[in-house]
């Protein structure tokens, strides 16, 4: 069990390389916290799990002999907004806040079982597109008042963080796309879904797993921004494309790609009783901060056919 609650190599690699003293001072420290994690909430470890960001650990655990998942990481305001939504929620549409600490933060959370992925449903043969209106009770569930004692980062936080920061670079046409996204953003809050709401913030088809004892689709990983109620959908209509396209033996050219974000737009627009434009635009506000993400992690090399996307997109919820 010991070498199970090591700070997996990787993980420790990264923490080093990005944050220097601090990062291997806190993943030295990893063992002696989950051990105190352990001990406190009686659990016996199972597997580490892949996903979220590169600095976060997610281990499978048994806690009183049910599956759940312990999740902690190198100190980052996510985590803290994800501590303090579950904590908010209420219903079941999200995995379960089984008990956390506070500082340095630690959720244990029940895992959905079995778990499939919404996004490996996509991948299979069985998938048609009218499917996608079996997601509009949870993106109206992941919504929530705003908190009053807790001062979410709002959408327009996000944006307007881009355009201050000068220290990176970016192309000047992507700067002005973020300047457009926040006149979108002020539209929308004018417009149908436009009341002000907590909302789940990454609510896409990787985030979103099959429950076979309820049964219904719920929620992970939530971010907790604040922004128009229909921003919770923008940031499903454009995720995961390429692999839908690909069950349906499309290519996977910008064209197809925007008409099937349309496609998806019309379907949850109808059990919205929402314009699907107003799908459309929110799909752009949240498309555009992922490019800006991007293009830092990755470099200028993806902002050509990303560019396209947004195009085709901005054309679209015009119409």
């Amino acid at each position: 069990m010991r070498v199970l609650l090591d700070c997996p190599v990787q993980t420790r690699a990264h923490l080093e390389a990005t944050f220097g003293a601090p990062g291997k001072a806190w993943a030295d420290g990893v063992t002696d916290l989950l051990s105190e994690c352990f001990k406190r909430w009686r659990l016996d470890p199972v597997q580490w799990l892949a996903g979220g960001l590169k600095q976060n650990l997610v281990l499978e655990v048994k806690a009183h002999g049910r599956p759940a998942i312990l999740k902690l990481g190198y100190p980052d305001a996510d985590q803290w907004s994800e501590r303090q939504w579950l904590l908010a929620q209420p219903g079941s549409c999200c995995a379960k806040l089984l008990d956390d600490l506070e500082d340095p933060v630690v959720l244990l959370i029940e895992r959905v079982m079995p778990g499939s992925a919404l996004v490996d449903v996509i991948r299979g043969a069985g998938w048609t597109m009218d499917r996608h209106n079996e997601l509009a009770p949870l993106i109206s569930a992941c919504m929530l008042d705003v908190s009053k004692e807790f001062e979410a980062e709002s959408y327009d936080h996000l944006l307007a963080r881009v355009l201050e920061n000068r220290s990176q670079a970016l192309h000047q046409d992507l700067r002005n796309r973020v300047a457009d996204a926040q006149d979108m953003l002020v539209d929308l809050k004018l417009g149908p879904m436009g009341e002000v709401r907590w909302l789940h913030g990454d609510l896409h088809a990787g985030n979103i797993l099959w429950d076979a004892t309820i049964p219904s689709w719920r929620a992970i990983d939530p971010k907790g921004h604040v922004g128009p109620a229909v921003m919770n959908v923008g940031r499903y209509l454009h995720n995961f494309l390429a692999e839908e396209l690909a069950s349906r033996g499309e290519e996977h050219s910008v064209p197809a790609q925007v008409a099937l974000c349309e496609a998806r737009a019309l379907i949850l627009a109808n059990a919205l009783k929402v314009p699907y434009q107003t799908l459309l635009k929110a799909t752009v506000v949240d498309l555009t901060l992922s490019t800006v993400w991007r293009v830092q992690d990755e470099g200028i090399t993806v902002w050509e056919p990303m560019r396209l996307l947004l195009d085709g997109l901005r054309d679209r919820c015009q119409l």
